[in-house]
């Protein structure tokens, strides 16, 4: 497995990263901890180290971080755990409570239940899973270099920002002083290429590190769909 710096930044990841949005999800093969716990497993064995997550993943929200808690007990430091927060979806029981998805007030108590699920000390790379309109980015920067300072958060990203947003996050962090967004997250395969348009260039032009979620566009570039049929996360969601 290759292995590469995330961007311009310090943190390496392997070049294969691993998905983790249908841990505890009814109906699947790993609802379950044990299922869970053997797609960890083979994924680890093939030198994978990047693992993506969030908090609004899994059935109850959460439910994925807290599985990969469990299953990741005394290998922790075998993984680069990467997970997401402040959802227009919304978030775990509780959140809504915790005011605007960007705000400090959300990301004060999101940290630390994304924390406690996945049984950690520490999120290597903490991501804005999309874009707040009603909270300015400075005060979503200045929360999560906090987050940094005192050691429960090592590198930050950000999740389906536009290309003038996400120039806009990178200036912000430049004027005032404060450790800047590593990485983007947006959609992107041979099935979905808008990124290429704007995406990618500011991403480029920034030195971010660039995640492509749904590389295999709901695993249907995956070989296991045919026209005599196929099972799986895109039968079961969107037949």
């Amino acid at each position: 497995m290759l292995h590469r710096n995330l961007g311009v930044s310090d943190l390496v990841v392997s070049a294969v990263g691993l998905g983790c949005n249908n841990f505890s999800r009814p109906g699947t093969p790993t609802e379950t901890l044990e299922g869970t716990k053997s797609v960890l497993d083979a994924a680890i064995d093939h030198g994978i180290t990047l693992l993506d997550t969030a908090e609004l993943y899994g059935d109850p929200k959460g439910g994925s971080e807290d599985l990969m808690g469990q299953a990741l007990v005394g290998r922790r430091d075998h993984v680069i755990l990467a997970t997401k927060f402040g959802h227009m979806a919304g978030g775990p029981s509780g959140s809504e409570a915790w005011g605007s998805d960007g705000s400090a007030a959300y990301i004060t108590h999101a940290v630390e239940g994304s924390l406690s699920r996945l049984r950690t000390d520490r999120i290597d790379l903490y991501q804005l899973h999309t874009p707040d309109a009603s909270t300015p980015i400075g005060e979503t920067l200045q929360a999560l270099a906090g987050l940094i300072a005192s050691g429960k958060v090592r590198f930050i990203g950000h999740s389906n920002l536009t290309a003038e947003q996400i120039r806009e996050a990178a200036s912000v962090a430049s004027e005032l002083g404060l450790p800047p967004f590593v990485s983007a997250q947006n959609e992107y395969s041979l099935m979905a290429r808008g990124a290429e348009a704007e995406v990618l260039p500011a991403v480029r032009e920034l030195g971010l590190g660039f995640l492509p979620y749904f590389p295999l566009h709901n695993g249907l570039l995956s070989g296991k769909y045919t026209r005599q049929g196929g099972e799986g996360r895109l039968t079961r969601q969107r037949p």
